[in-house]
């Protein structure tokens, strides 16, 4: 690894192991979420950043949770380097503050550096499977459809599959496609 690397790749696990996540940070710096997200888009600047850190914790930590609650991250992760950029591959653990939930799923954080600094990051989401829990026609006039189904959930080019025409019915798995964002 070049020195350059290794610095890099110093930052990011400080990030994760010592929660110094945009001490690297310039006003130009940006993390890019899921538009789907309610803290989706994209946070520009070491307090823009902070703050959608803090909506993330609020709407994935403990129910009630009030920005202080911590979703976790799998501590085996994977880092893998290549000149200005560290992608780090985890579980994200949470807790679904509607439903009181626990969920799992992998994340791929890619973070890309200019001169010591951070100058993106970009969360790279997997495809997911979705359980019905109630019969369901996504055909029907008077309730979303599969476009707003795709749009909410911010499924990639391949959308949404498992739809069926008449009607879908409890237990039915839907896999949406995600997309690197």
């Amino acid at each position: 690894m070049t020195e350059e690397e290794t610095l890099n790749l110093a930052i990011v696990r400080a990030a994760y192991e010592e929660h110094k996540y945009f001490d690297a940070a310039t006003e130009e710096s940006e993390i890019h979420e899921a538009m789907s997200l309610p803290y989706g888009g994209t946070w520009r600047g070491p307090d823009a950043m902070t703050f959608m850190v803090t909506q993330m914790r609020k709407t994935w930590g403990r129910p009630g949770g009030d920005g202080t609650s911590t979703p976790t991250l799998h501590r085996e992760i994977e880092y893998t380097v290549g000149g200005d950029l560290v992608c780090a591959h985890m579980m994200f653990n949470g807790v679904g503050q509607r439903t009181g939930r626990s969920f799992s799923f992998p994340i791929v954080e890619a973070w890309r550096f200019r001169d010591g600094k951070i100058s993106e990051i970009r969360v790279l989401y997997f495809d997911a499977t979705l359980e019905l829990k109630k019969d369901r026609d996504f055909s029907r006039w008077d309730i979303p459809g599969v476009a707003s189904l795709v749009s909410l959930l911010g499924a990639g080019p391949r959308g949404l599959t498992g739809i069926e025409s008449g009607g879908n019915q409890s237990g039915d798995q839907l896999q949406v496609h995600g997309s690197m964002i």
